[in-house]
């Protein structure tokens, strides 16, 4: 299933079968080049997802995520980025790339300190609006609709926002207080790649759920 954004500058699609509400990935269309960020096969929604071009670079917010990235940036010929830290299960990456790196479509990248291979935060500006795309540290699933692994995986608190258990690869301490350096990105728009994305007053969100945590 396709949802659009942004005056379809940006979409996002789902993993097929069982699992489709739990794992999401996006495309953006910005300063002239496309970017796929942590995808899995889009499967019968390609054609759909290609409106936006062809992707030019495929970006990955954590190594937990190969998914299909690696298949994606050799089928159109992508450039894929993977966070410094994030290549155990993605070996071959064109680009490691580190915190305040700056990345296609006029994205930067937050590193999280202590999360889960290399766990990062990808922001900028679309619309006017700060939007950020977000990996393994935060999810926004609500706890009736998450699959067994998530409900293990995560602690489920008070607000849209729930964070990780574990940080496999990670370190837990450090990353719950590195968590607390998304409040100074302000954002407007969270579009996490697991759960449903945060459209507006996203900021307001987070500093709900990081009260709780």
């Amino acid at each position: 299933m396709i949802t659009r954004y942004l005056n379809e500058q940006v979409m996002s699609w789902t993993e097929q079968g069982d699992n489709a509400r739990n794992v999401r990935s996006y495309a953006l269309r910005n300063q002239d080049e496309t970017v796929w960020i942590d995808p899995v096969d889009p499967g019968a929604d390609l054609d759909k997802i290609l409106a936006l071009g062809s992707p030019t670079h495929v970006l990955v917010t954590t190594g937990a995520h190969d998914r299909a990235a690696v298949a994606v940036a050799q089928r159109y010929k992508a450039q894929l980025w993977v966070p410094v830290g994030g290549t155990l299960w993605l070996a071959g990456a064109d680009h490691q790339y580190g915190d305040g790196a700056a990345l296609p479509a006029g994205l930067t990248a937050l590193r999280l300190d202590g999360g889960t291979m290399g766990d990062s935060v990808l922001h900028g500006r679309l619309a006017g609006l700060v939007i950020a795309f977000l990996g393994d540290s935060v999810i926004c699933v609500e706890k009736a609709k998450a699959s067994w692994l998530m409900r293990c995986l995560f602690i489920w608190r008070a607000g849209v926002f729930q964070r990780n258990r574990f940080f496999i690869g990670g370190n837990r301490r450090k990353a719950r207080a590195s968590l607390q350096q998304l409040r100074a990105l302000k954002l407007d728009m969270a579009f996490v790649t697991h759960g449903e994305a945060v459209i507006g007053l996203a900021d307001e969100s987070l500093a709900e759920s990081l009260a709780s945590w």
